[in-house]
């Protein structure tokens, strides 16, 4: 009996082999299935234009899959044809067993004589991809682990349509084999974890590790899949993801907004023995916050929180760096700003060598958290605290902490003389903050100690890179930067062992080593004439490392989100200058979707509005040089519409950048 003819249209038809399908914790149709028809399309893009010219719907329901869709007494093939016929895409689950399934290699070449060859997504699950290459073979892959069918593999679309079986082609495809190995993995990272426990030596801690890289992983290859059948890019995914965690941190910031607001109302009833209640109040109100957006770091948070009651002084380091971290990381940093005067009176209150030393870190952090907001000034202001408070700590020379702190704190001071253009004070801090680092490493009693000294080091380093930059002294920079990236390379090799959210200090050298990269890429980028291949291999180098800071941190630390555009940026600078338009255009618009985000979470902070209007400008430059100056005119409208709302016309700097706006908007207007 054939079935009755299908009347709705499914986003995807699940093609696999059943035995891919039944095994616990390996049942891949069903975990397909479910993440697809569960996943919400983010509404911004509902109704838009993908990049086929298709209107994007409102959800991927349904999905075929015939243990789900067929009745069993249905004529399989009939079925399965007509369900073929009304599916938009194919999504084949790839492993030795599927390669060899007369069902899978049928339904694919089906699909391809439907005229869909373009429609078709595979996921790797087992096995390896291509095994026939005489290179696989070299490195001990067998035939036999090939996960493509032959219709898979083969089967190129002619000029006119009709289908080629002797030319290979190559699927978009997804893996969910774990990093490194051919094995099939799970379709959940706790099976994973299971496993790995039960039949591998690996410590607790690397279990840990694999296991949140896989999980990580299980979720990125939905997020692939579901933008193949949306038909937009994968980083308007990514992007749109981080915007819905933004929206659940800004509710919850709200909260905690509300509840600091109360408790400061009550510091003025406060003796300075009960500052450290009211600090204890606010760790806690964010930790609240935190656990609404990341339940895992929340938890491990709380428990340092638990301990510090029972430690006093680390209620304080609490304050000083964990708070400080993650609140810089969601974009909000003016809560710290509200207990500064409470962290003030305690350490005077306390009056000692430890307590001035932990006060000079604070107002370090603080400093740090004015540069993140673009307000050079009050950064000054704090790292001019730190100094003081440093000069009165009478501990032993040989100490490490002080000397660590007075090496970050010299650094800080010739940072902000050399954005003040005070280049004699500058390199006089500078050299200071050297003389201080040499003896760093001599006093550091142990591995970590030393660690930390080599990072200050790169950092040291690429400031020295950014100071003869700015005297013209490009070669000198250049070696600069050099030495900064191949310390940080160093450094992150040493670790032995895969960076995770956790690492720190591991996470930190990452983002500079980014950060040097991308001044290396900007030195070729400007040379005369500008070295584009050379720029193209930094600025690819930058932005690798700034993808890995964003998945790392699960596309929370919106720091990095920041980073990720101005790296976006720069690649598309020399895609316009080699006139690969598509890329171009692919990262520039990601940059721009990030930075509105961020603007729109935080529209106080000037760094990021900046940066979104960077992002218009070179926008509408792509477009000029593709001679679409009609294109161009609203993006530079756009951009000078924020520059106008950005800061006051009459600082200098800001209404150079209006004139070159205007300029640029007329030259699009008459080009048109």
């Amino acid at each position: 009996m054939s079935p009755a003819p299908h009347t709705r249209r499914y986003s995807a038809f699940i093609s696999y082999r059943h035995a891919d399908n039944t095994q616990e914790g390996r049942r891949w149709a069903e975990w397909l299935h479910r993440g697809l028809e569960r996943y919400v399309v983010p509404p911004d893009l509902i109704g838009t234009s993908n990049l086929r010219g298709e209107p994007i719907r409102d959800s991927l329901y349904p999905i075929f899959r015939d243990e789900d869709e067929l009745p069993a007494n249905a004529d399989l093939a009939t079925g399965i044809r007509a369900a073929l016929e009304v599916s938009d895409h194919l999504i084949v689950l790839c492993s030795p067993r599927s390669a060899v399934s007369p069902w899978v290699r049928k339904e694919v070449r089906e699909f391809k004589e439907l005229g869909r060859s373009d429609r078709i997504l595979a996921i790797i699950i087992a096995g390896e991809p291509n095994a026939d290459d005489p290179a696989k073979a070299r490195e001990g892959i067998l035939r036999d682990e090939e996960c493509f069918c032959e219709e898979l593999r083969f089967g190129a679309v002619r000029e006119d349509g009709t289908l080629d079986w002797t030319v290979r082609t190559e699927p978009l495809a997804a893996d969910l084999r774990p990093i490194g190995t051919r094995a099939e993995g799970f379709v959940t990272a706790e099976a994973y974890r299971e496993y790995l426990t039960l039949n591998s030596s690996l410590t607790p801690d690397k279990i840990a590790i694999r296991t949140e890289t896989y999980r990580q992983q299980l979720g990125h290859s939905i997020l692939k899949v579901a933008a193949g059948l949306l038909g937009v890019p994968l980083g308007q995914l990514i992007d749109r993801d981080a915007a819905h965690r933004a929206d659940v941190a800004r509710q919850e910031l709200a909260k905690a907004e509300a509840e600091a607001a109360r408790l400061s109302r009550l510091t003025r009833r406060l003796s300075a023995a009960m500052i450290i209640a009211f600090v204890l109040a606010l760790a806690a109100v964010y930790l609240s916050l935190v656990a609404a957006v990341a339940r895992d770091s929340a938890m491990a948070q709380q428990h340092r929180a638990e301990d510090a009651l029972a430690r006093g002084e680390r209620v304080i380091d609490y304050l000083v760096c964990d708070l400080h971290d993650n609140l810089r990381a969601v974009g909000r940093t003016e809560l710290l700003h509200k207990v500064e005067d409470s962290v003030r009176i305690y350490y005077e209150s306390e009056g000692t060598d430890a307590a001035a030393l932990n006060a000079a870190k604070a107002f370090d952090q603080l400093g740090d958290l004015a540069v993140t907001r673009g307000d050079v000034s009050s950064a000054g202001k704090s790292y001019e605290k730190a100094a003081h408070l440093l000069n009165r700590v009478e501990v032993e020379p040989d100490a490490f902490a002080l000397r660590y702190e007075k090496t970050v704190n010299l650094k800080n001071l010739a940072w902000v003389a050399a954005r003040k253009k005070y280049w004699l004070k500058a390199e006089s801090h500078w050299g200071a903050a050297f003389v201080e680092l040499s003896q760093l490493g001599s006093v550091a009693k142990d591995h970590r100690a030393k660690w930390r000294a080599e990072r200050l080091a790169a950092v040291l380093q690429d400031l020295k890179g950014d100071l003869l930059r700015a005297q013209g002294r490009v070669q000198e920079a250049a070696h600069a930067y050099e030495l900064a990236v191949n310390i940080g390379a160093s450094l992150v090799a040493l670790l032995d062992r895969e960076i995770t959210e956790g690492d720190t200090e591991a996470i930190r050298v990452l983002r500079e080593r980014s950060v040097a990269l991308g001044k290396q890429g900007d030195l070729h980028l400007n040379a005369e004439p500008p070295r584009t291949a050379m720029a193209m291999v930094a600025f690819k180098a930058s932005l690798s490392d700034r993808e890995r800071l964003v998945a790392l941190s699960r596309a929370r630390n919106f720091e990095y989100l920041a980073d990720l555009s101005v790296a976006l940026n720069k690649m598309s600078q020399v895609e316009i200058l080699t006139q690969e338009w598509s890329d171009a255009h692919m990262h520039i618009d990601r940059a721009i979707s990030l930075a509105k985000k961020l603007t729109e979470f935080e529209p106080a902070n000037s760094v990021w509005w900046n940066n979104a209007i960077m992002h218009l400008e070179l926008r509408g430059e792509l477009f000029l040089a593709e001679g679409r100056a009609t294109s161009a005119v609203p993006d530079f409208q756009e951009a000078l519409q924020m520059a106008a709302t950005a800061q006051p016309s009459k600082q200098p700097a800001h209404q150079a950048m209006q004139e070159r706006l205007q300029a640029k908007l007329r030259q699009a207007v008459e080009s048109r």
